[in-house]
């Protein structure tokens, strides 16, 4: 695999930028590291993406100079095992509910003895021509990012519980489904959203494991969001085109 510049990034650095994208356009992949991004989140869960279209887009990102974070829609290691060989940095898992779930996708994503990934000589380990399976087990194990999408009550209630779970770099705040699990959804402003929100990142910060969330465009203001404490700051492709097309449009016709 090459070298996991953002799992370095996480430790180390304050804000980062990831770009969430949905679609199979590896040439949108390779701007988006060209452009400045710290990573790419590719969205498999609401996305349509097959395995073979999640490598030729890792590839590109790779030319691009960014990493690869795929988000599947569910923990299963057969699944996953095949985004890790195609050569993603990491993997977003969803709707991480207790430290069990936390325990299980670190078990899909790391080798033994960390975990329960099974070896070959797929594309994440140069198809065996680059160097020994043991270096690249090892660093794998190092470098590989374990996200949890945190999306309930429950999810956040066990949340210090989830963060202590070893192997865990990132957490992702999934606003949508956790306004919905409280009885209002898409309400961002609800102050029951907030209170629980609010919660989420102060575990986040006490526990020192950096949350992220989806960003959207004309509903959230990006000074307001890094106040929070959020570290990372994805935006979504297609929330940024819908925005900047109602701007346009209600700049041209004087809405």
């Amino acid at each position: 695999m090459i070298d996991n510049k953002l799992k370095i990034k996480l430790s180390h650095e304050n804000e980062l930028t990831v770009l969430a994208q949905m679609n199979a356009n590896a040439d949108i992949a390779e701007m988006i590291g060209l452009a400045g991004f710290d990573g790419i989140l590719l969205d498999c869960q609401h996305g349509d993406l097959s395995v073979s279209e999640v490598k030729n887009v890792i590839r590109a990102a790779e030319c691009g100079g960014v990493a690869v974070i795929v988000r599947t829609w569910k923990n299963d290691p057969d699944l996953v095992i095949r985004y890790l060989d195609c050569g993603a940095a990491g993997i977003l898992f969803p709707d991480i509910q207790t430290p069990e779930d936390a325990i299980a996708a670190v078990n899909s994503v790391k080798y033994p003895p960390l975990g329960k990934r099974g070896l070959s000589g797929s594309r994440a380990s140069g198809f065996g021509f680059k160097g020994s399976m043991t270096d690249f087990v090892e660093k794998a194990n190092e470098e590989t990012i374990v996200a949890l999408m945190i999306e309930s009550k429950k999810g956040i209630e066990n949340l210090e519980e989830i963060t202590k779970v070893p192997g865990v770099d990132l957490l992702c705040l999934g606003t949508s489904d956790l306004s919905n699990d409280l009885g209002h959804p898409g309400d961002l402003k609800n102050p029951e959203f907030i209170e629980w929100e609010e919660r989420a990142y102060a575990v986040s910060a006490a526990c020192g494991v950096p949350m992220d969330s989806i960003f959207r465009p004309g509903i959230m203001d990006i000074k307001e969001e890094m106040a929070k404490g959020r570290r990372v700051m994805t935006l979504s492709i297609s929330s940024m085109i819908s925005a900047g097309l109602k701007d346009y449009i209600a700049g041209t016709k004087g809405k």
